[in-house]
């Protein structure tokens, strides 16, 4: 993290910006340290810095692993042929939605992996 790019972020903002941390987990990151949400980044030491990116990086999934994790768990319904799988594999949507006139999106996107899986 380059301490010249960032200039106004808070803490909470920055958090927040990692992917895997929302709202809450990034609030109880700052709680953990005792830390305002609203402080700013260029007003914190290195240390803290240190002390909270690796908390966040030790006690959550984030970036890279949570990303393999979500596509480990979709190709493991692939895999053992459930409805949901089914529904991931030919890309239409998986939780109940009508078909017939409102899934316009999830049928251009599942076309658009369908072309690249071919």
């Amino acid at each position: 993290m380059a301490r010249s790019n960032v200039k106004r972020l808070t803490l909470y903002k920055r958090l927040t910006s990692i992917y895997g941390i929302g709202s809450s987990t990034a609030y109880a990151i700052c709680k953990h340290f005792e830390l305002k949400p609203n402080v700013q980044i260029s007003e914190l030491s290195d240390q803290e810095l240190f002390k909270v990116t690796n908390f966040a990086t030790k006690k959550f999934l984030v970036e890279s692993d949570l990303k393999k994790e979500v596509i480990n768990d979709i190709a493991r319904l692939a895999s053992i042929s459930c409805y949901r799988g089914l529904r991931h594999k030919v890309g239409l949507p998986l939780r109940g939605q009508r078909t017939s006139t409102n899934a316009k999106t999830q049928k251009r996107i599942g076309k658009r992996y369908q072309n690249r899986r071919n």
